[in-house]
């Protein structure tokens, strides 16, 4: 090749092997990351392109939607970082794939949601019931507060009426 190809080759290579000097990743790693291979890569890449507050508040948002399954809580913690930053920098931080799987789980919710609020009038839906029918839980959507869950549990007590009804009394 040319001169000026191979100069440009060196200087891009010297500059693959400071960035991965810098990050602590193989060459191989980061040429991975840099063709997007790899989904953990991906990760780091945009790890790259945020300040630590923002990698920290992503690895909160992973955990929250990967271990916990609490999109609302992630969400939240976005909300709050989009507060913070500008809207350059919150558009690094919406590239991050952890975005995506809270997506699906928001869907997933607003499905459920939708589904329980689907009939506003005052019927009662049973979301568990043991095979004998001795247990179960029922639950109704308010109908003067669509943000009010009532909920009734039924369960056998192998204990007398009056332990039970202290029982009740203490939890009420």
């Amino acid at each position: 090749g040319s001169p000026r190809a191979s100069t440009e080759g060196g200087e891009v290579a010297e500059a693959l092997e400071v960035l991965a000097s810098e990050y602590d990743m193989s060459i191989a790693e980061l040429t991975d990351l840099l063709r997007g291979t790899s989904t953990s890569a991906a990760e780091s890449l945009y790890g790259l392109m945020l300040s630590n507050e923002e990698e920290q508040v992503l690895g909160e948002v992973r955990r929250l939607v990967d271990m916990e399954s609490d999109p609302l809580s992630a969400e939240a913690l976005l909300a709050e970082l989009k507060r913070n930053l500008s809207e350059q920098r919150f558009a690094a931080v919406l590239q991050s794939p952890v975005l995506e799987r809270l997506r699906k789980q928001m869907r997933y919710f607003m499905q459920v949601g939708k589904a329980c609020t689907s009939d506003a009038s005052e019927e009662w839906e049973t979301i568990y019931e043991n095979v004998a029918g001795s247990q179960s839980i029922r639950i109704c959507i308010d109908e003067n507060d669509g943000h009010v869950l009532h909920f009734r549990a039924r369960a056998t007590l192998p204990v007398g009426l009056a332990s039970a009804l202290a029982a009740t009394s203490e939890a009420a």
